[in-house]
């Protein structure tokens, strides 16, 4: 194994991943959101679903299970892997309209401005782990395809898997950086916001 991991690193070919499937991991994301957003009429929403009835969150929110929870979110996108991609182009448009709805359904005396900034601070590093690991999935199912109808010889070269391995690493720990930004910057932010 002659120069084993280095040469795969030096050979890497990483901008193949931010392509078409991350941007449509985006575009998902977006329809998401701007459906979050038309549906958030916030006394209907609450009296159907009984949405702000009670916290769904830990009564002490820390780092760590801020990224459990993310990680477990990033492994259900992961998912997608073996359904198609169907499982994370729903998980990314879920994503996205769940921050539509927190926007949509904000308290009537806090602005969009705070909103966002109670969401960016982490949310763009997060989101970017998500649109990432979703651009993966979709990528290795079009390869696949591909290869399935005779157009490429090989569904994924082994260095292809190589770089599709490191990017869901940096993704997982992207997502332990926005689990500290989220605890630990957004509040200081949200509160200068406000």
């Amino acid at each position: 194994m002659a120069g084993g991991p280095w040469r795969r690193v030096r050979r890497a070919r990483f901008r193949r991943w931010f392509g078409v499937h991350f941007a449509l991991a985006v575009a998902l994301f977006v329809l998401g959101a701007l459906g979050g957003y038309a549906v958030a009429e916030p006394g209907l929403f609450r009296s159907t679903v009984g949405v702000g009835s009670e916290s769904v969150f830990p009564e002490r929110i820390t780092t760590w299970t801020v990224f459990l929870n993310n990680v477990v979110a990033v492994g259900v996108t992961g998912l997608g892997l073996v359904s198609l991609g169907l499982v994370a182009a729903f998980s990314v448009t879920l994503n996205g309209f769940v921050v539509g709805l927190v926007l949509g359904l904000r308290a009537p005396d806090v602005s969009t401005t705070t909103a966002l900034a109670l969401i960016l601070p982490h949310g763009v590093i997060e989101l970017t782990a998500f649109f990432l690991v979703a651009a993966i999935t979709f990528r290795v199912n079009h390869r696949l395809a591909r290869y399935l109808a005779g157009y490429d010889e090989t569904a994924l070269t082994r260095q292809e898997l190589f770089e599709a391995g490191v990017l869901f690493v940096a993704a997982v720990a992207m997502i332990a950086v926005a689990a500290w930004i989220e605890v630990n910057v957004t509040p200081v932010v949200g509160e200068f916001a406000t």
